[in-house]
């Protein structure tokens, strides 16, 4: 279903194509995905194993903030939705405790504090 998605409309799925092409890496990552409803846990979860990704997915029904980050504790990424907050001190929370790489999952990026992303 990504996969043909992709092909169909490559310039608005630019993001999924990366994460796509992201899924042949050597090496499982470990995906940290905050404000998860139940739903959206099972969504994915029937959707990476069609795609046969690879990657480590933890869900968390908890809101990302200053005291959530520390549960991305050793994950790669964090995924974020609509209502976490991503704050310049969450930023560095989630550096210090080994995050490389925030996404969101959402339309815009006004809950970034994009002065602190660099």
């Amino acid at each position: 279903m990504l996969k043909s998605f992709v092909a169909a409309k490559p310039v608005m799925a630019r993001t999924l194509r990366t994460a796509l092409l992201s899924t042949k890496a050597p090496a499982a990552m470990r995906i940290a995905f905050f404000s998860d409803a139940n739903y959206d846990t099972k969504t994915m979860q029937a959707m990476a194993a069609k795609e046969d990704i690879q990657h480590e997915l933890h869900f968390f029904p908890h809101r990302l903030s200053l005291g959530t980050a520390p549960m991305a504790k050793d994950f790669d990424i964090a995924v974020d939705f609509v209502s976490g907050s991503v704050d310049a001190p969450v930023l560095k929370k989630l550096k210090e405790v080994g995050v490389r790489s925030v996404m969101l999952r959402s339309v815009g990026f006004d809950t970034v504090d994009l002065d602190s992303v660099a």
